[in-house]
């Protein structure tokens, strides 16, 4: 396979060329971009040790917001002011001008990025998988070459229990919150907090950086749904009736169809005011990293884990599609010696990015992912090609649905007791009475227990409505992007999208009919890759423990996945 052009903004050694042209893109790139860092050779099989680059081990600052869909960032083009903080950070280093989340949710894309893998390799690819044991972290990487590392965390699926904890000196879970919650204050407070105590550790007590360089992971939750105004930073419109600052994402989506336009742009404003409150608490850590004197010792990433859909494609949230706004993301990287520049058109995804990062912190590359494999997983995928993926995600239930074995309507309570051979009988209380009398005859209350059991029909029929809900959003589909085509494709009903995304950015025209052969061609790409990583997937990691996992499902219940 031909090596990539050399004008490609972000080497791919782990997906598009064999590990000597990797090597060799990665050196053009240090060569264009950061002349002090540059290795002395470009075409070596082994990546520069880290004595033969010119300058010190570089600090890391890997910023993830979740939820934050690429056109919602003044600096990708919106015409409000959303991120004036990183359009700070965008004017002063690298715009990836198409970055692609691998997942169209958190575990798995996070996952990408900070494992340099694409879901099927690391194996984190539904609710209850942990990340393989054979799949090395940035943190992991870095942490053998002497960095101090800590994470803040805002997120239940980048929780320990996962295996995202591995590498890290300190991994901070005191910002988690539910759907309801808000925590990019926290979050910020926490890292300067950090900064601060490390700082103040340094040999010298000062400002200065310590002898050891540092890796700061904060994965802010905002502006996840629900989607709260923040004051001072507002964007129009009122509440409606059907949306309102903390509305229930459940509330939305059943709501969505009778929106009217005073909805639509209340619903994109609150989002906005979420964008726009979590830019000025990153602003602030950025400003604290300042202070700090650490703008030329240290790089700052700025990405999400995938977008989020405002009303697209009939969808609130994110998780289950592959369209544009769930999927393309942004991607910023400032640093010394980079100079400012918008990188495009070839599209860029999260699993790129860290082998750049090791090698612009100063050290090498770790050598394989896989024990035994020899090199990184080269999955084949040519430049101007993304791969996007999601998997089986929602929270699985039986396809039998038992009939509930009781229904209150108060102050009445209904128990059914099942016997071996399928025959009920039932025992009735009247909840308000005093201990010992609240037990009731059933021959005495005939209206009640008609109620009670009409009730419990309802519950069966609405539980029963539930699974078919549920199981029908359990999915597997890919998306291969190529060049300025798109194509989606579900594995489990065999239907098929096409998308010219050069003709119609927002995905409204599917030409899968008018266009066959480009489809089935796409397709049959697409298969190829698929099968590549098939081949290439990591053992999967350890089962979840049975208690962390059920207080794990009683979160993601909180947080909104429910329904997925």
């Amino acid at each position: 396979m031909a090596a990539p052009p050399t004008d490609s903004p972000l080497p791919h050694p782990d997906r598009r060329a064999p590990p000597r042209a990797a090597a060799g893109v990665t050196a053009l790139l240090l060569a264009g971009l950061l002349p002090s860092l540059a290795p002395s050779r470009a075409t070596d099989d082994a990546a520069p040790p880290a004595a033969a680059l010119a300058a010190p081990a570089r600090n890391l600052v890997v910023i993830v917001i979740d939820t934050l869909r690429a056109d919602r960032l003044s600096c990708y083009g919106y015409d409000k002011a959303t991120t004036p903080r990183l359009d700070q950070l965008a004017a002063r280093g690298l715009r990836f001008e198409r970055a692609y989340s691998t997942a169209p949710w958190t575990l798995p894309s996070t996952a990408s990025l900070l494992t340099g893998l694409q879901p099927e390799m690391h194996r984190g690819t539904h609710f209850f998988a942990s990340l393989s044991p054979d799949c090395r972290l940035l943190a992991e990487q870095l942490a053998e070459r002497g960095y101090e590392s800590a994470a803040f965390v805002g997120n239940y699926f980048v929780q320990p229990l996962f295996g995202f904890a591995r590498g890290f000196g300190s991994y901070d879970e005191g910002c988690m919150v539910d759907r309801g919650g808000i925590n990019s204050d926290k979050i910020s407070d926490a890292a300067i907090a950090w900064l601060d105590r490390r700082a103040a550790s340094a040999p010298d007590g000062g400002d200065a950086a310590a002898a050891a360089p540092f890796l700061l992971y904060l994965h802010y939750f905002d502006p996840h749904y629900n989607y709260w105004e923040h004051e001072g930073f507002k964007f129009g419109g009122e509440d409606t009736e059907r949306v309102f600052s903390g509305a229930d994402i459940y509330a939305l989506r059943e709501q969505q169809k009778r929106f009217d336009d005073a909805d639509r742009a209340r619903l994109s404003a609150l989002y906005d005011s979420e964008v726009a409150f979590t830019d000025h608490h990153v602003g602030r850590v950025l400003d604290h990293l300042t202070q700090r004197g650490h703008d030329d010792d240290t790089f700052v990433l700025v990405t999400a884990d995938h977008g989020e859909a405002l009303g697209e494609h009939g969808w609130i949230g994110h998780t289950i599609q592959l369209y544009e706004e769930s999927i393309r993301i942004p991607l910023l990287l400032k640093g010394p010696g980079l100079a400012p520049a918008v990188l495009g058109p070839d599209p860029v995804q999260l699993d790129d990015v860290l082998e750049p990062l090791l090698r612009l912190a100063g050290g090498t590359a770790a050598g394989s992912f896989a024990a035994g494999a020899g090199a990184r997983l080269d999955a084949g995928l040519r430049p101007d090609e993304a791969l996007c993926c999601v998997d089986t995600v929602g929270i699985e239930q039986s396809d039998d649905v038992p009939a509930p074995k009781s229904a209150t309507r108060f102050p009445w309570k209904l128990f059914v007791d099942v016997a071996a051979d399928g025959s009920e009988t039932y025992r009735l209380f009247k909840l308000d009475e005093p201990k010992g009398r609240k037990k009731k005859r059933l021959e005495d209350f005939p209206a009640q227990m008609r109620e009670l059991l009409e009730a419990r029909a309802d519950d069966w029929a609405a539980q029963k409505k539930e699974r078919e809900r549920t199981q029908a959003t359990l999915t597997r589909r890919r998306a291969l992007v190529q060049g300025t085509w798109k194509l989606i494709v579900d594995l489990v009903s065999g239907e098929r999208e096409l998308y010219d995304l050069a003709a119609d950015p927002h995905e409204r025209q599917d030409l899968v009919d008018a266009q066959p052969e480009r489809a089935a061609a796409l397709a049959q790409r697409l298969a190829e890759l698929c099968d590549v990583l098939a081949a290439n997937a990591l053992p999967d990691g350890p089962p979840l423990d049975p208690d962390a996992a059920a207080e794990h499902r009683k979160n993601i219940e909180k947080s909104g996945y429910a329904h997925k």
